[in-house]
């Protein structure tokens, strides 16, 4: 079934591992928010499977676990983004029988959203070491996740030659003015500096011009929302958005966006915003989900 598997309010179906589920979403007003905002979390995805690994090329099976995928959502104006603090953070489980589980883990090293029709969605997943008792019906899933949340703020526009390789060295937006270890306030010429650079740059017959943006962050808690094209006057201009990606290592990190500007055969510079997602709080998400099994537990192997 192509549908299988795919976010649904209230129902899960995984099929590969036998066991379908319901979900009752939680959704309540929490401190930290704007006003009137909620955040819903719903089951999005629920498994009972291992986490093989290769060890010189040899599959290592380890024990069988519960895996639950869970999706966050809300509208405006605070999205989700940020370092967790914990960084694992732990569920209590219990099963149809009322036995007390071993307690689901999710691990939330570092919180990214995506944006869908004005609401901010993110996705997190957790770990059960111990499987329901044989027969159980349903496992419940009950506690509260602290997640990183916080708003999207505008930073400077930034003009550039309208020129492939085009780049500029400006301050990490929101770290223009720095305190340094001492409390005193580094000046901008000492702030945290990004990279944004045109990576390509194509004038079409048409008219139009196919341009790639990067911006570039080093050793700093930077989380890029958007980059913006606009006009003389700050308003957005008239673009196609045709993609992106990013990418990080230890240290760095990029973001690339692709637009293609319509009707700009005589531009001659390109204006760029920066907009950039604000500080994080710590925000409590209460999680209350009946997951029901939709087949029986796999039962262990004599000697495994």
């Amino acid at each position: 079934d192509a549908e299988a598997g795919k976010a649904r309010p209230g129902k899960v179906e995984l099929p590969e591992a036998g066991h379908a589920g319901t979900a009752a979403a939680v959704v309540a007003a929490q401190p930290g928010l704007g006003k009137g905002q909620v955040v819903r979390a719903d089951l999005d995805g629920f498994e009972i499977g291992s986490d093989d690994a290769r060890m010189n090329n040899v599959r290592e099976k380890s024990p069988l676990k519960m895996m639950f995928r869970m999706r966050l959502e809300t509208k405006g104006p605070i999205g989700f983004g940020g370092q967790s603090i914990p960084r694992k953070q732990s569920l209590e489980v219990t099963d149809s029988t009322g036995r007390v589980l071993t307690p689901v883990v999710f691990d939330l090293d570092w919180i990214s959203q995506r944006t869908e029709n004005g609401v901010f969605y993110t996705h997190v997943e957790g770990k059960g070491a111990e499987l329901a008792s044989e027969g159980a019906e349903w496992v419940r899933v009950k506690g509260m996740l602290r997640m990183p949340m916080g708003g999207i703020k505008d930073g400077p526009v930034y003009e550039l030659p309208l020129e492939k390789g085009a780049e500029r060295h400006v301050p990490v937006p929101g770290m223009e003015e720095t305190v340094d270890s001492a409390g005193d306030v580094v000046s901008a010429g000492d702030a945290p500096i990004c990279r944004l650079c045109l990576k390509e740059v194509e004038r079409r017959e048409n008219g139009d011009v196919k341009v790639d943006i990067s911006l570039q962050v080093e050793d700093v808690p930077f989380e890029l929302d958007e980059l913006e094209l606009v006009d003389g006057k700050g308003k957005p201009l008239d673009v196609d958005y045709s993609g992106s990606s990013s990418s990080s290592d230890d240290s760095r990190k990029e973001w690339v966006r692709k637009f293609t500007v319509r009707k700009a055969a005589d531009m001659k510079q390109l204006r760029v915003k920066l907009k950039y997602e604000g500080e994080a709080e710590m925000v409590p998400v209460p999680v209350d989900m009946t997951v029901g099994l939709g087949g029986t537990v796999p039962e262990k192997k004599a000697g495994a």
